[in-house]
């Protein structure tokens, strides 16, 4: 009984520390560079290029505010698409 129980405790504990391996697998692959003593990740680069392509579209709009001007664009053409009337938010 007792190599059993050793065996088991032997056991969680290889699996515990393949979990917090995985884990840490998983950040690094989300993980972009290591620039100026800090990780920059993937999220961190779209974001940023989202903020380029939005000062190349919308040069005078208040930045903070494009978002939510493109969800009611797209809720007003999603509502076109389902009842063929327009939404009125022009």
């Amino acid at each position: 009984m007792a190599i059993a129980n050793d065996r088991q405790v032997i056991h969680t504990a290889n699996a515990m520390s393949l979990d917090d391996e995985i884990k840490v697998d998983a950040d690094i692959w989300n993980r972009a560079f290591y620039d100026d003593g800090e990780w920059v990740s993937w999220s961190d680069v779209e974001e940023q290029l989202q903020c380029q392509e939005w000062r190349a579209k919308y040069p005078n709009a208040i930045r903070h505010l494009i978002p939510y001007f493109q969800d009611l664009l797209a809720l007003a053409e999603s509502y076109h698409l389902q009842t063929g009337r327009h939404l009125d938010v022009y």
